[in-house]
């Protein structure tokens, strides 16, 4: 059975962005956002992942809204927009 999209499960909704791999494959750095039930605003973070999809992927900053994630050109650093 199947039910109609409810305005509450939009908080439910996770968005992904701006996603970065590193120079070797290995990562993938990228942007979630998601919906803030109190002031309705989306807030980022940035998150780095295995490319082959092993492991669990990891919360790399804390910020509220954090941005624009780029690995460094040997792959070894990630530089991004903080929140301000």
């Amino acid at each position: 059975m199947t039910r109609r999209l409810e305005p509450q499960d939009l908080y439910a909704i996770k968005l992904v962005e701006d996603p970065q791999i590193t120079p070797d494959g290995e990562r993938i750095a990228y942007v979630v956002a998601e919906i803030d039930r109190g002031t309705y605003e989306y807030h980022r973070s940035i998150w780095v992942a295995a490319a082959s999809g092993g492991g669990e992927p990891r919360r790399y900053t804390g910020g509220d809204n954090d941005s624009s994630p780029r690995w460094s050109p040997d792959g070894r650093a990630l530089a991004f927009v903080p929140a301000r």
